[in-house]
């Protein structure tokens, strides 16, 4: 565990981001395989039918990341003030509650997977096995989120290099599944979700092992915590602004989803690529400006409130270096890295939308380090009201321009709109940050 209020700024942030990032790459190229595996051995309709139900899958898992991301600040918090028995209390209260809610939802969404394809306007061509893999992936949906939170929990713990190792060994595993469910017992779709949530099952057990190892460090192990429903609406505070923040968020790319798919299965083989390429090169910065939440909420919790805007003078810099690297490489290689994704000789136009993609409009995430940056220090600050401004800003215009851009010009529309949307968010976080109507906030909390 680590207090990041504590020495160097600079040398905290690198020590606790760097594992975050590289947790972040591990875990997304190997995602990055189970799309090459999928679009390899089962052709470009196996990679569209893992690809029809994203934005689904997102926006449903979308509000417990938020709602975990919003637990984490309260558990940095106290952490910050060393209230050690209120922390095992909170992990008591969130992760049963989770769980229950994440296990009925599952068993909701496989009753209702017809009508929830029917509206997402999956192609025909791969509406099974859309159907196939939504069914098993969201009927083990509770081993992925509990996988999700533990990260953010040990996180707020100032524990990073942890949970890297536990994410790059799940990793592994699940590309290996893949590869032996999809070549060896030819489970197809199946496969991919199949070995997908064996690694976080695998993953939880040694989360668990941790977090038990941290109740022994606080000398809480043996202390007793019951069900208390006042405790729980104090997690709440925390955890329902970031959760209905993510759900906008990832409401956006619901609403869009019927469109891209609407477009036909090329559309929806280029979506699933450009996503995995795209979430690559944000993941870095994204998960290592976790470390701006941390280090805010621990400074807040300590009240060292002299602290915060050099939080976010260093999380700025981090950000756009951790971008640049990811971002030039996926330019120069664009063509190499999206061929990877379909079987050897395709040209079709799922590969030529996902090159046009990744050179022309992928550079435009610069504008979204800015917008995850401020993401991360309001969640920290507990101001959830700016988190869900910025969020609704980014989300609505991504919606208006991406109907009306795609409408006009096609798949290349749908990119157009989602570039447009970060820069209008940019815009709107700087206006914000800089008016510094958000400090008085922060010292009445």
């Amino acid at each position: 565990m680590k207090d990041l209020t504590e020495g160097n700024i600079y040398k905290n942030f690198i020590l606790f981001s760097v594992p975050l990032a590289l947790s972040a790459v591990f875990s997304q190229i190997f995602r990055l395989l189970d799309k090459i595996i999928a679009g390899k051995f089962l052709g470009d309709l196996g990679l569209g039918a893992t690809g029809a139900t994203s934005a689904f899958v997102a926006v449903t898992s979308a509000l417990f990341w938020g709602y975990s991301q919003g637990f984490s600040v309260y558990i940095a918090k106290k952490y910050g003030a060393k209230e050690y028995m209120k922390i095992k209390s909170a992990i008591y209260h969130s992760y049963l509650s989770v769980a229950v809610i994440t296990t009925l939802i599952g068993i909701m969404v496989v009753l209702l997977s017809d009508y929830i394809l029917r509206m997402l306007n999956v192609d025909k061509e791969i509406f099974e096995g859309a159907k196939i893999y939504l069914c098993i992936y969201m009927g083990g949906f509770a081993l992925m989120i509990l996988n999700v939170k533990f990260v953010h929990t040990l996180n707020a713990l100032g524990s990073s290099s942890y949970p890297f190792f536990v994410s790059s060994f799940a990793a592994f595993l699940n590309v290996v599944g893949n590869i032996f469910c999809v070549t060896v017992l030819k489970w197809g779709v199946a496969g991919i979700a199949i070995a997908t949530l064996f690694s976080a099952l695998v993953a939880n057990i040694l989360y668990l092992i941790k977090i038990r190892k941290c109740f022994i460090e606080f000398n809480v192990l043996n202390e007793k915590t019951e069900w208390n429903f006042k405790k729980f609406a104090k997690i709440l505070h925390y955890s329902l602004p970031t959760a209905f923040q993510q759900l906008i968020m990832s409401g956006a790319t619901f609403l869009i989803s019927p469109v891209i798919n609407g477009l036909g299965s090329d559309a929806s083989a280029s979506w699933a690529v450009i996503l995995s390429i795209y979430e690559i090169s944000a993941c870095i910065y994204t998960d290592a400006s976790r470390t701006v939440s941390s280090y805010t909420a621990q400074s807040i919790g300590a009240k060292k409130y002299q602290n915060i805007k050099k939080g976010v003078k260093v999380g700025f810099i981090q950000g756009f270096v951790f971008l640049s690297v990811p971002l030039v490489f996926s330019i120069v290689f664009a063509k190499d890295i999206c061929s990877l994704f379909f079987p050897k000789g395709y040209t079709g136009m799922a590969l030529t939308y996902s090159i046009i993609f990744v050179r022309f409009f992928l550079p435009i995430n610069a504008f979204n380090v800015v917008n995850n940056l401020f993401h991360s220090f309001y969640r920290g600050c507990a101001l959830m009201r700016f988190l869900v401004i910025l969020t609704f800003v980014g989300a609505f215009s991504r919606v208006v321009f991406t109907y009306i851009f795609a409408y006009l010009y096609g798949m290349y529309g749908v990119y157009t709109g989602w570039a447009l949307s970060w820069v209008c968010e940019a815009i709107v976080a700087l206006v914000i940050y800089f008016s510094e109507i958000w400090e008085k906030n922060v010292y009445a909390n």
